[in-house]
């Protein structure tokens, strides 16, 4: 769903395609009807939100309806013709990155939506006369069923699954027994994939041979845009130019923490054979569909400064122990929050960490935040849950036979 100007459905319409849920960003496969179904839905809906809210005071309903407020108006500001450039200057920053596709925010709309609706649908029952009440309770269902009706269909048979060829399972059982980072070429974040009859999607690479891929995350749409924050993106990239020029570019990966460089036979994958030449990589795959090689001087996750590896043991994504006897470099993308002990770690020119001397501690304290955040909204359900269950019968006879005697 996506009501923006980023997905090219800036229009005047956007607050009612909001509100009703609609807006995928080809119009050929949406559904849900034409702009004009959505804007008499969209008003019906409203109309029936506001009977809602007021049905409902409450703390519950002021929270939500300013929090659906604001991410709408952050939704919409994203479509509003002067002000998208602003925001897309805004979302580039890494505290705000997770806005710049801000229709993730229409669930803080659509949810409290779904349940002022009915609210409001039986305020309205008992408003209409006696006559009109059997129809005004269907008006729910009727909005839902021209929204969704024309979902029955689905894609209309347009999904066909398909498999991946047998060399990149091949490739990923050999990363998976030597863990460490990938480089995934072609260099592109949506192509034409071979085994899908030349389809255009996203890379299928980036999930399959996960998770520690770096690819582009350029759109190459015109002007360079990112889907994405990759840190070790922009050293990779430099280093692709030498490719067809016939230069070696194994221990300039290494420097990234670059072990695995993945090349898939799709796109134009052939600009990039220029690889099976290079002596500083070692071909451990090569499959018609796609080739395998490692980086000849990677050493290891953590590797000193005069190259040699150093131990590292994880305790999960954003906490590790590492020999921190003389400064190193990390192979973990860098980005803000990465503390060695309680000493802020910087980032390498090539978008890793550097490790210091002194606490063998690393860790990601907004990781642990979340963490934390994870553990006592846990901790509330389940003492919610706890309150809200009904005594024993047990314990409700001991006290009546307690209270008689």
């Amino acid at each position: 769903m996506s009501c923006t100007s980023r997905t090219g459905l800036s229009s005047w319409d956007a607050p009612f395609r909001l509100i009703t849920g609609h807006g995928f960003w080809q119009s050929r496969f949406q559904v849900g009807g034409s702009t004009a179904t959505v804007v008499v839905v969209g008003v019906l809906i409203a109309a029936l939100a506001v009977m809602g809210i007021r049905a409902m005071p409450g703390d519950w309903t002021r929270r939500s309806l300013a929090a659906a407020i604001g991410a709408a108006l952050i939704v919409l500001l994203d479509a509003a013709p002067g002000i998208d450039g602003g925001v897309d200057a805004v979302t580039r920053l890494p505290l705000l990155s997770a806005l710049r596709e801000p229709h993730r925010l229409a669930p803080l709309v659509l949810l409290p939506v779904a349940i002022w609706v009915p609210v409001g649908a039986r305020s309205l029952t008992r408003a209409v006369p006696t006559d009109w009440k059997p129809a005004s309770r269907l008006v729910p269902i009727a909005l839902a069923a021209v929204l969704l009706a024309p979902a029955i269909w689905g894609l209309d048979g347009q999904l066909d699954p398909v498999d991946t060829p047998e060399g990149w399972h091949e490739a990923r059982a050999i990363i998976a027994d030597r863990p460490g980072p990938a480089v995934l070429l072609p260099w592109h974040r949506y192509l034409n994939v071979s085994f899908a009859e030349e389809r255009r999607v996203l890379h299928p690479g980036l999930q399959f041979f996960g998770p520690d891929v770096v690819s582009s995350t350029d759109l190459e749409l015109g002007k360079p845009t990112r889907e994405a924050i990759e840190p070790r993106e922009r050293a990779v990239a430099e280093l692709l130019p030498s490719i067809p020029r016939g230069r070696p570019i194994g221990d300039e990966l290494a420097r990234i923490g670059i072990r695995w460089v993945i090349l898939t036979h799709d796109a134009d994958y052939q600009e990039l054979l220029g690889l099976l030449d290079d002596a500083q990589l070692t071909s451990v795959l090569a499959d018609r569909d796609i080739d395998l090689f490692e980086v000849n001087a990677w050493r290891g996750e953590l590797v000193g400064g005069d190259g040699s590896p150093r131990d590292l043991r994880r305790l999960g994504s954003p906490l590790a122990i590492a020999d921190a006897s003389d400064p190193g470099r990390w192979g973990e993308p860098w980005m803000e929050g990465w503390m060695q002990g309680f000493r802020p770690l910087r980032g390498s020119d090539s978008g890793t960490i550097l490790v210091g001397t002194g606490s063998g501690v690393l860790w990601h304290w907004p990781s642990l935040l979340v963490i934390t955040g994870y553990v006592l909204w846990a901790f509330v359900v389940l003492r919610v849950g706890r309150r809200d269950q009904p005594d024993e019968p047990s314990t409700r006879r001991g006290s009546g036979d307690l209270h008689s005697s």
